[in-house]
């Protein structure tokens, strides 16, 4: 067969990229063996061997790196990965967006930092470069196997994100491969599909690096840890960990709290975190490693739980690995929104995590002898997963690394001469990293559960045979592996970390008064007495002057652990440590901490939703609308809302089509003052004030000054106005909630926000128009069908329609009809500002047929039909047309208030202060000890 020659095609970017992924993945092969050989016996040479090999692995990155930039801002979509992420109305801020939007460009991102780091540690890492650059060097070849992209058999070794769309295998045989000229001759070929428009943020461009640091910041402890285990120096490696285990809580929790900053800002689902499975994996390292720093801290000075000081310290990373596996797999594809949908490398993501699992037991494990069965089972596992059954030989693996580890802690670690003393600062320090670890699991296991039902899968017959056996209830749900998280996952989650962060809490507030070894008990209460006093009533004056209205008595005790840990670390700096703020890192972290805990309890248990729907029956609509929550606003109207009167003026669409905005005005509220007789509606009924009155906030608080009106004639129904507690006053802001359209993966929310001191207006868009509606030939819009019975009122743009009553017709003949006909009529009254006018659409049944029956109203610019019936409910399904220049724009918008959100976001920025503080204090120590 004759070659075909392909026209436009740039090549010499993609042959580049794909020689730069085999050198990289090569060299970092090379470096990895070069270091591990230099604790041999001739270090030097096999050491400059490694550290040459690893630059020339980061050079070789680099060019990765040059090369796919080079695709996506040349926009060249013969290549996959620019026509999957990239299209050709995207600004030029959001190239970087592409590049780590795939799952190629953020292992591509990942391993980066990873050079990063390493580099760094080339020229200081000292006498420990060797066995940790080894340990580096080994997680950079897997994350560069990635990016190979070649098949064994059925087997897919990595992603190659240079792959031609000719080459693609699902492409093979396509008839426009067979065209030399595709690219033109093809429009699919002209634009790419887009980068998901959640993701079309200036989050996304700086949250995915801060957070890939983080996870990249994870491997150096855990290098550390193998190093140390692998010299069995189980102790000389903690005092080099510590600056970099803090920089990796530091990086790993920044790049978590933007994540929340991104959801609050861009996702438009009303809040900073939803407990979603892959943020809660990325949590999961944060919270080891936090008790791997406080346990390296301690253990500096005195060794006493090294086996949990290594276990978190290398557990954190394979975490890190593990939400790898949860995000890129596609098995959370149903519960989670950041996940990758399935791709063809699960058993190399499933490798990965397994092999430095396992690396992590084999090293832990000090006897030679268990070594070499530890290994002969894990060889074991490896090949009965390959040739039998996967599943169930990882089950193996895993029970089997975990009895590995209990008798390793048994027999290789050794035993304090004596326990720690209960007023220590080590022993309550070892009490708190106990809650951090039953918080992490808890979050974990709940997590996991989409992938516990792949493991059981397999077991489901023997699990089935054990129930009919013992009746045990979990036996049977575990033969039917269907776990999954509540549906209301939220409470699911608070009903435990709430209780282990209150404990946290008091121990973040009372564990830096206690000394090491020992401390007298009467001067650790006389230093925390009065810090505890002032918390008590703080928290009581916040609760008072608050108004809290959250009846949960969790509630009140976080926000007085919060308050306690706040004020106790302040005394702590001011009284303790004189405020000397050299060495306040740690309390400054910690008060950064509390400030994150009182903002996020503050703002989620007080907040309070604004609108409200006053216009019709949203339900009508759509059933997921609430009209208690939910408002809808014609164009041009002005309604209140909370505290405020708000115009929706206009809507705008962006000239390249992908935002649409619309701007709502929010106007003050002067005070309204009803008069005797005055008639009002609200919440459906007419009421008739009793006497003279200035409106309070809610209609409830004057419910004794008005009278219902119960029947209310069509004066009262023309006369009467929506209940309001003011008018607009001056122009205060204007908000322009929005949609970020995409065609090919569907609109998404873009919310908009007033930021005040002590709050914030959270608005975004429940519905829209986003096209214009298309008349007829006649002008009459596309009918819209509402289900209505008798008292119902539907609002079509200016005109109210009342449903009065559905009655049977005794002589049809008076409608012209025929006496056999079965027939009912709607009297609908039509109101728009003083007019009024009553219609009677009717529904003919004629020899089992409905007759159609429309009724006109010219002058209005309205058409009506009465469709079915339902006999059991009197519920009637009435059409109603509208002429298109009557039409009026309309929104559905939903607005909450957050209280006191900006002490989470100072909190934040806080405890990253504080910790990075921390990191500098600690490299001055170690510099002073070596000096």
């Amino acid at each position: 067969m004759e070659e075909i020659t392909y026209q436009g095609e740039h090549l010499l970017p993609g042959i580049l990229g794909t020689s730069f992924v085999i050198i990289s993945f090569l060299a970092s092969l090379l470096a990895a063996v070069g270091f591990m050989l230099s604790t041999g016996k001739d270090e030097k040479g096999w050491l400059n061997f490694g550290r040459w090999n690893f630059r020339i692995h980061s050079i070789a990155l680099f060019g990765i790196m040059a090369s796919l930039l080079y695709i996506l801002f040349n926009h060249l979509y013969e290549y996959e990965y620019a026509w999957k992420h990239l299209d050709n109305k995207m600004p030029i801020r959001y190239i970087f967006s592409c590049f780590w939007d795939g799952q190629e460009g953020s292992f591509i991102l990942w391993a980066f930092w990873h050079v990063v780091l390493g580099l760094i540690l080339i020229k200081f890492a000292g006498k420990w470069e060797s066995r940790v650059l080894s340990v580096i060097s080994w997680v950079q070849v897997f994350l560069g196997s990635m990016l190979i992209g070649v098949y064994f058999g059925d087997f897919q070794l990595g992603q190659n994100p240079f792959i031609l769309m000719r080459e693609v295998g699902s492409n093979f045989g396509m008839p426009w491969t067979m065209n030399p000229n595709y690219l033109a001759d093809y429009k699919q070929f002209q634009d790419g599909t887009g980068l998901n428009p959640l993701l079309q943020n200036y989050w996304m461009t700086i949250h995915p690096p801060t957070l890939f640091l983080g996870f990249a910041a994870v491997v150096v402890p855990f290098a550390y840890a193998i190093a140390g285990l692998w010299k069995r120096d189980l102790t000389g490696w903690i005092k080099p960990a510590i600056p970099w285990t803090f920089f990796a809580v530091s990086a790993l929790g920044t790049g978590i709290l933007m994540g929340g900053a991104w959801a609050y800002e861009a996702l438009g689902f009303g809040g900073f975190w939803a407990w979603d499975p892959v943020e809660n994996a990325s949590l999961v390292p944060w919270i080891m490693l936090v008790g791997a720093a406080h346990l390296l801290v301690i253990n500096r000075r005195k060794a006493n739980s090294l086996f949990a000081t290594f276990l978190l310290t290398m557990g954190s990373f394979v975490f890190v690995l593990y939400s790898t596996y949860l995000t890129r797999s596609g098995v959370l594809g149903d519960t989670s929104v950041h996940s990758f949908v399935e791709s063809g490398i699960v058993p190399q993501l499933l490798l990965y995590v397994l092999f430095f699992g396992g690396l992590s037991v084999y090293m832990l494990i000090g006897n030679p002898r268990y070594r070499k069965i530890y290994l002969g089972a894990a060889l074991v596992s490896l090949i009965g997963g390959i040739a039998l059954d996967g599943s169930a030989a990882i089950a193996l693996f895993i029970i089997a690394s975990l009895v590995f580890i209990v008798v390793t802690y048994r027999r290789d670690f050794p035993r304090p001469d004596k326990e720690e003393h209960l007023w220590s600062r080590e022993f309550w320090v070892f009490i708190g990293v106990l809650v951090l670890i039953f918080s992490s699991a808890q979050i974990i296991i709940q997590t996991s559960l989409p992938v516990s039902n792949i493991f059981l899968e397999d077991f489901s017959g023997m699990f089935s045979s054990l129930y009919d056996s013992l009746g045990w209830e979990w036996l049977k749900s575990a033969s039917e592996h269907d776990y999954h998280p509540p549906a209301d996952v939220i409470p699911s989650y608070h009903k435990w970390q709430i209780p282990f962060t209150i404990v946290i809490m008091l121990l973040v507030a009372v564990t830096q008064f206690f000394k090491y070894k020992k401390t007298d008990t009467k001067d650790f209460l006389k230093k925390i007495t009065g810090a505890l006093v002032v918390s008590i009533l703080v928290t009581i004056l916040a609760i008072w002057v608050g108004g809290f209205s959250y009846h949960n008595w969790q509630v009140y005790a976080l926000i007085f652990a919060a308050a306690f840990a706040f004020i106790a670390n302040l005394d702590y700096i001011l009284r303790v440590l004189k405020g000397k703020m050299d060495a306040a890192g740690a309390s400054v972290a910690h008060i950064g901490f509390a400030m994150i805990i009182i903002g996020a309890v503050v703002s989620t248990s007080q907040q309070y939703t604004i609108s409200e729907n006053q216009l019709g029956d949203l339900r009508q609509m759509n059933e997921e609308f609430d009209n208690r929550t939910d408002m809808a606003m014609y164009e041009g109207d002005t309604l209140l809302m909370g505290p405020y009167f708000v115009l929706y003026k206009n809507k705008e669409k962006s000239e390249d089509g992908v935002h649409l905005n619309c701007d709502v005005e929010y106007f003050g509220k002067v005070d309204k003052f009803y008069r005797e007789g005055d008639l009002v509606w609200i919440k459906g009924g007419m009421f008739r004030c009793m006497e003279d009155h200035q409106a309070s906030d809610t209609f409830l608080d004057d419910f004794d000054l008005w009278s219902a009106v119960p029947m209310p004639n069509p004066r009262q129904t023309r006369e009467a106005a929506p209940w309001v507690n003011g008018s607009p006053g001056k122009p205060l802001f204007d908000l322009e909630p929005g949609l970020i359209m995409n065609k090919s993966k569907g609109n998404s929310r873009e919310p908009s926000i007033k930021h005040y001191w002590d709050h914030d207006v959270y608005t975004y868009l429940k519905y829209v128009t986003t096209e214009e509606a298309v008349a007829d030939e006649e002008g009459w819009l596309e009918g819209r069908q509402h289900t209505v019975k008798v008292g119902d009122r539907v609002l079509v743009s200016n005109t109210m329609v009342s449903v009065d009553s559905l009655l049977g017709v005794k002589n049809p003949a008076d409608y012209r009809l025929f006496e056999t006909d079965h027939v009912a009529k709607l009297v609908l009254t039509l109101m728009e500002g003083n007019e009024e006018k009553v219609i009677e659409p009717l529904f003919i049944l004629r020899e089992s047929l409905i007759v159609p029956d429309v009724v006109d109203v010219p002058e209005w610019g309205l058409r009506f039909a009465l469709g079915a019936i339902d006999p059991r409910t009197s519920e009637c399904t009435l059409t109603i047309w509208e002429k298109q220049e009557r039409k009026k724009d309309f929104i559905v918008m939903h607005a909450i208030i957050f209280p006191q959100i900006n002490i989470l976001w100072l909190g934040c920025i806080v405890m990253v202060i504080g910790t990075i503080m921390a990191i500098r204090h600690r490299r001055r120590l170690n510099k002073s000890a070596h000096a």
